[in-house]
């Protein structure tokens, strides 16, 4: 047997072993720590873990946009996945905090400076009618990264949905992920707004 193929074989055995399921409640803390340890270039972790546990992520499981799931091993979670039902479950929930947090007074204005891009860009999608399906967050426990949970993650949600999705991208690392898992290059421009790469899956 060659080498490549034996690896394919133990990784797929590897695999084997993680179970994906739908988030609940209690999985809402680890979930908010690979986000803050794993998301550093996105705004939400700007607000810290009593934002994403108590606030954020319980708005997520309440919608009908949006779906949360978990892969583990043995009971403990390695990763998460958001997936937008409508393309705009999230950032519907994301301004509806934000503009409540700044009418509170709790946001610093000034800290958020460099995510003004992310915000104006949220506040826009939020207004817009979703069209299809998109990835919102995907993220594997840095220890855990480059085994294949993050591609067997989006494979398994993707032929569950039975659904075409998107997903934008500002890393070319991210772009060639997708790409290998069937996705597609569609432009730098979705629902209006420029992004560095924008991928679909149909």
């Amino acid at each position: 047997m060659a080498v490549a193929q034996f690896g394919k074989l133990v990784k797929a055995e590897f695999l084997m072993n993680f179970n994906i399921k739908q988030a609940q409640y209690s999985d809402l803390p680890i979930i908010a720590d690979i986000h803050i340890n794993e998301l550093k270039g996105d705004l939400l972790p700007f607000f810290g873990k009593v934002f994403l546990c108590e606030y954020f992520y319980p708005l997520l499981l309440k919608s009908n946009e949006c779906d949360i799931y978990v892969v583990s091993h043995d009971g403990e979670i390695s990763g998460f996945m958001v997936m937008d039902i409508t393309g705009r479950g999230v950032q519907k929930v994301t301004s509806c905090l934000y503009k409540e947090l700044i009418t509170l007074g709790l946001m610093n204005i000034f800290g958020l400076i460099k995510f003004i891009p992310q915000i104006i860009s949220m506040f826009i999608s939020s207004r817009q009618s979703g069209e299809i399906m998109e990835i919102a967050f995907i993220a594997i426990k840095y220890n855990l990264q480059g085994q294949g949970i993050g591609k067997y993650m989006v494979n398994h949600v993707i032929e569950l949905l039975s659904l075409p999705c998107v997903v934008k991208t500002s890393k070319n690392s991210a772009k060639h992920f997708y790409e290998k898992l069937g996705f597609i290059p569609i432009g730098k421009e979705y629902r209006g707004l420029r992004c560095l790469n924008v991928l679909r899956h149909y």
